[in-house]
């Protein structure tokens, strides 16, 4: 049986990250995990700082942490609601991203199987700063059909300046 997660509860990764994510989420996978290391520089609690459609926001966050040496557990905090994805560092053709699959929520606690639970996110690391770009969903159509028409037309994009949206920001937040 397939389950989706209600859209009320759809969250801000899926528009922020890992990231603009809500118009970005896919059926398939775009890369398997190929158990490439993860980045250490991620990891921690990042307040979210601006986005391109607001000045700033103080009540979402995510949380980034080491699940194993190849994936990251991430917590995107919404008030006083979470999601939690399973992500993966990914690389195609020299370009580097990290891909999520939903877990989720307190709302629906249970693996989710349905369609539009893994996103696509690029990131940079500026100072205290993470910048996170969902991929562009009018270069990469999400209603693809599989992993391979999602891998096809992310190749066929590579060079392209806008292959991700207009990046949400990120203020790390200090380990006590």
């Amino acid at each position: 049986m397939r389950r989706t997660l209600p859209a009320r509860y759809a969250f801000p990764l899926l528009s922020t990250m890992l990231l603009a994510l809500a118009a970005c989420t896919f059926d398939h996978p775009l890369a398997p995990n190929d158990e490439l290391a993860i980045d250490p520089a991620l990891l921690g609690r990042w307040d979210l700082r601006e986005r391109p459609d607001e000045t700033s926001r103080t009540d979402e966050a995510l949380v980034i942490l080491r699940f194993s040496p190849t994936e990251y557990l991430v917590e995107a905090v919404d008030g006083d609601s979470s999601q939690y994805f399973r992500a993966w560092p990914a690389q195609i053709g020299g370009q580097r991203f990290v891909q999520l699959e939903l877990l989720g929520s307190e709302h629906a606690p249970e693996a989710l199987d349905g369609p539009d639970r893994y996103a696509v996110a690029a990131y940079r690391i500026e100072g205290d700063s993470l910048v996170v770009s969902g991929l562009n969903t009018e270069l990469v159509d999400a209603d693809l059909e599989s992993t391979a028409a999602l891998r096809a037309a992310f190749e066929a994009h590579l060079d392209a300046p806008d292959l991700f949206a207009e990046p949400d920001r990120y203020t790390r937040v200090p380990a006590p």
